[in-house]
């Protein structure tokens, strides 16, 4: 059964999602979509489901490789943000599986 983890209250997630990076359009325009899940219970991978799901939306007028080097950074944001280490350890494979698929 994957491990779960309740995500930040409202202030917390921002404030971590802003200390891996504070650029006023990311906090802007980002930022609120991801942390409209504050407080709610997820697994790791759902997660990073829900993560690139916000960046795939934040992105779409981006050219690609803006978009790749958004998604490069993924990985940051989940050990920012998911503090169970079972949690944290499915949803860093769960990026890993994504990035090389077989």
């Amino acid at each position: 059964m994957p491990a779960t983890t309740v995500l930040p209250d409202r202030d917390d997630f921002t404030r971590r999602l802003t200390a891996v990076d504070d650029e006023p359009h990311r906090v802007d325009e980002l930022y609120p979509k991801v942390v409209a899940r504050a407080g709610t219970r997820m697994t790791g991978p759902g997660f990073v489901m829900a993560l690139q799901l916000a960046f795939a939306e934040y992105t779409k007028e981006m050219p690609p490789v803006i978009a790749y080097a958004l998604g490069k950074e993924l990985g940051t944001y989940v050990r920012a943000v998911i503090d169970d280490p079972a949690a944290r350890r499915e949803a860093l494979d769960t990026l890993g599986e994504l990035a090389s698929p077989t």
